[in-house]
C-alpha cells in the first residue's frame, strides 16, 4: 500500500514537474518624456524581474531583435496590438507584453499589456504610478526624474512583474506613495 502511494505521488509530481512553461517576449517599451534609453533599461529590469519569478519562458532581446531584423521588422514602429501579434508569431512565442513610460506633469507611469499571440487578446494590463519628489534647495528636475526612475528600477518593476503573473505584491510597497492597478479582462460584446 506504501509502495503504491509513493508511486503515485512521485508519477504526479513528475507530470506537474514536466509542464512547459508558457513562452513570452517583451518588447521595448516606448517612451513618452523620458529618454529611449531609459524606457530600454526599465524594460530590461521587467525582463529580469520576470525571469526571476520563473513562471514564463522568457524569450531573450537579442535573439528577438535579430530575428525581426531579419524579417525587416522595426520595434520602434510597432505601436498596436495587432504589430505585437505579429512579432509574437514571428519569434513563435505564446504572449508577447508590451508597454510604456509616459511622463506627465510630477507622475511617471508604466503601464503593461500582456497579449495572446494566438488569439490577439489582452491578457491582463497593469499600470504604475511613481510622483517625482518634491522640488527641494537641494533637488533640479534632472535629480527628481534620476530618483523617480531609480524607485522604477529598484521596486516598481518587481511590483509590476507580481502583478503579469498574478502573484500578490508586498504590502510594504503599497505604503510607498505609488500604486499599480490591474484592469480587467475586456469582455467581449
Amino acid at each position: 500500500m506504501k509502495k503504491t502511494l509513493l508511486i503515485s505521488i512521485l508519477f504526479v509530481t513528475t507530470i506537474f514537474a514536466q509542464v512547459e512553461k508558457k513562452s513570452i517576449a517583451i518588447l521595448d517599451f516606448m517612451s513618452n518624456g523620458v529618454s529611449q534609453s531609459e524606457a530600454i533599461a526599465i524594460t530590461e529590469r521587467l525582463r529580469s524581474e520576470l525571469f526571476r519569478l520563473d513562471t514564463f519562458a522568457i524569450y531573450e532581446r537579442g535573439k528577438m531583435i535579430e530575428i525581426m531584423n531579419e524579417q525587416g521588422f522595426q520595434q520602434s514602429i510597432c505601436t498596436t496590438s495587432d504589430c505585437a501579434v505579429e512579432i509574437g508569431k514571428l519569434i513563435g512565442v505564446k504572449m508577447i507584453v508590451t508597454g510604456s513610460i509616459n511622463s506627465l506633469g510630477d507622475l511617471l507611469t508604466i503601464s503593461t499589456r500582456i497579449i495572446n499571440v494566438e488569439s490577439g487578446k489582452i491578457e491582463k494590463v497593469t499600470d504604475f504610478d511613481c510622483n517625482r519628489p518634491p522640488i527641494g534647495i537641494f533637488s533640479t528636475k534632472k535629480s527628481r526624474d534620476g530618483e523617480a526612475l531609480e524607485y522604477i528600477m529598484k521596486s516598481g518593476m518587481l511590483f509590476v512583474a507580481k502583478q503579469l503573473v498574478g502573484k500578490e505584491p508586498d504590502y510594504k510597497m503599497k505604503q510607498l506613495g505609488s500604486w499599480i492597478h490591474i484592469g480587467p479582462k475586456k469582455k467581449d460584446n
